[in-house]
């Protein structure tokens, strides 16, 4: 394994037209299209926002977030905040999609980019009513995410 990339030589930026996504390839191929071809779109339609994960300018990782709201049962909203158990349903925000680059695997890229995401949510919670932190994750990266802190729901 190579050495983790320190946190200030990585940052995160939102994706545009001009970034050149055709490089990227992770170990999921069905990321690295939605990547390369459908992140644009899910973003000119209000419906996504990708950042992209830079080193050395290139992209070495992307996340994709969305808002969303969730219903979680009673005992699972206990675990959540017990003094919210009158609570149905919890605006979150979701974490759609992250990948980091083949080439960089296990430096930290994804470490960083959840990392940064929570703390734009921790900024955005005050003023906009965030409970949670939600993510869509494959099934075989269930475990990395609870390193996290992250609960299966």
């Amino acid at each position: 394994m190579s050495e983790k990339i320190p946190y200030d030589e990585l940052s995160l930026i939102k994706l545009e037209k001009i970034h050149d996504r055709s490089p990227f390839a992770c170990e999921d191929d069905d990321l690295t299209e939605f990547f390369k071809e459908d992140a644009l779109m899910y973003q000119e339609r209000n419906a996504a926002v990708t950042y992209i994960c830079i080193y050395r300018e290139n992209i070495v990782g992307f996340v994709t977030i969305a808002t969303c709201s969730v219903v979680i049962n009673l005992d699972e909203r206990k675990d959540i905040d017990p003094d919210l158990k009158e609570l149905k349903e919890f605006p979150g925000l979701r974490i759609a999609r992250l990948a980091t680059h083949s080439d960089y695997k296990g430096r930290g890229v994804g470490e960083f980019m959840i990392k940064s995401i929570a703390k734009k949510c921790l900024g955005l919670a005050i003023g906009i009513g965030l409970r949670l932190i939600i993510v869509d994750s494959k099934p075989k990266v269930v475990s990395w995410y609870e390193r996290f802190g992250f609960k299966k729901l």
